[in-house]
């Protein structure tokens, strides 16, 4: 007999990182360029950064000119009585600089010209909380409604796999380091506190990082 009440409760395992390919990333992109949001993906894409630092985002944060983004505050909604509450990250290896290349600054510098004119179009109505990704009027947004209503029809659209807004981040990380790119590197620019944490993480492209190397001695011994 079974007694149910000595039974634990399952425990939730976290779910599975899922990653795109660079050729995914481009479809993903393609079929982005007339959202609204085209800008915030190419920027998650770009930076490797988490849902709550994108939101919480400022243009105070960003120096167009240099490409260097300041990365200091997570935006999170509570799902419950509504609102949301805007924040300094939590570990000191979060707040952090990164440096964004051309084609994502370029697609900001559009986004600010765009962003202003809705402004504009409000006058008064318009709430300015200097958030670089926000709603028409102003307001922070909601990470479900940019999954529901950005982020998954573009999936869709490009017959891709439906992944997590964070998965972008986990693609991020997954593609500079397939490309042989320093650990520490990735892992500063994405916040992680330790080199061997985000490794665990991101172990799936361990083995391919450890064949290009083998390759990479073989073919500097050879001469």
């Amino acid at each position: 007999m079974i007694l149910f009440d000595d039974v634990g409760q399952p425990k939730l395992r976290p779910s599975k990182p899922q990653f795109l390919t660079a050729e995914q990333v481009n479809q993903f992109l393609k079929a982005a360029q007339n959202d609204r949001l085209y800008t915030l993906f190419v920027v998650a894409v770009h930076s490797g950064m988490r849902p709550s630092e994108l939101l919480a985002l400022r243009w105070q944060d960003v120096n167009i000119d240099s490409g260097l983004v300041a990365i200091q505050r997570g935006l999170t909604w509570n799902r419950k009585g509504g609102g949301y509450q805007v924040g300094n990250l939590k570990t000191i290896s979060s707040q952090r600089c990164i440096v964004l290349p051309p084609s994502a600054l370029q697609a900001l510098a559009k986004h600010r010209i765009a962003q202003h004119q809705e402004r504009l179009a409000l006058g008064g109505d318009y709430e300015n909380h200097d958030l670089v990704f926000c709603t028409t009027i102003g307001t922070p947004l909601q990470p479900r409604n940019v999954i529901a209503r950005h982020l998954k029809p573009i999936l869709a659209n490009a017959a891709l796999p439906s992944i997590r807004w964070y998965d972008l981040r986990h693609t991020t990380a997954s593609l500079l380091l397939h490309s042989g790119t320093n650990p520490k590197i990735v892992a500063e620019k994405l916040g992680h506190s330790s080199v061997n944490l985000m490794l665990n993480v991101y172990s799936h492209t361990i083995p391919s990082m450890q064949h290009d190397a083998a390759q990479t001695l073989e073919n500097a011994l050879a001469g």
